[in-house]
């Protein structure tokens, strides 16, 4: 493994690109993981000047349409995407942090599903939902729902606008390549049977 490199959100998906590889599940967090990490960095916030999300292991070697291979860590890469698509669709005049950030920056290899509804999101437009990845759409309501719970308990504006700097500037994960001779069956085997 190479030196880890350490991006805040905001560089997460403003430096590079990741496609899932079809060998990973599709995505498949419900609303208890997807309220948890919210909940997490809500909390977070006032306690911690920094808070790491943990690894996403890439496989830099090969580069699909210039895209990391993302081989650990998409469930987590997937809702971050989803959480900003909520912020930027649903409340965007609220704070303007996420102009910086231009594009869904990740893309699932033939799963066109997911990928069409993680930009129809992002995008904010206007479409049938029909024939979109039925988990993205519903993580997409859920995180919208637990923001508006946030905001509503604390009754405060300036506590969202705290998050949502949280999030993007204080929020870290930590970037690893595997080498670049890894057997990356064997590797996505193990990381899958037996964990990190």
């Amino acid at each position: 493994m190479t030196n880890p490199i350490e991006y805040n959100i905001k560089e997460l998906f403003t430096n590079n690109d990741y496609i899932i590889p079809i060998y990973q599940r599709n995505y498949a967090w419900g609303e208890q993981q997807v309220n948890q990490l919210i909940q997490d960095i809500w909390d977070s916030k006032k306690n911690v000047s920094d808070y790491y999300l943990g690894t996403l292991i890439i496989f830099s070697n090969r580069v699909k349409d210039s895209k990391f291979e993302t081989i650990d860590g998409q469930q987590r890469l997937t809702t971050l995407s989803i959480l900003i698509s909520v912020l930027k669709s649903e409340f965007h005049k609220e704070q303007k942090l996420t102009d910086e950030i231009k594009k869904i920056n990740l893309d699932f290899d033939s799963r066109k599903k997911s990928t069409d509804a993680l930009n129809v999101l992002f995008e904010n437009k206007e479409r049938d939902r029909k024939g979109l990845n039925s988990n993205i759409l519903i993580a997409y309501d859920n995180i919208s729902k637990k923001i508006r719970e946030l905001i509503s308990e604390s009754n405060e504006q300036n506590e969202f606008n705290e998050f949502c700097s949280f999030l993007f500037k204080k929020v870290k994960i930590l970037q690893v390549s595997v080498p670049n001779d890894t057997d990356l069956n064997h590797y996505f085997e193990i990381m899958n049977n037996r964990g990190e």
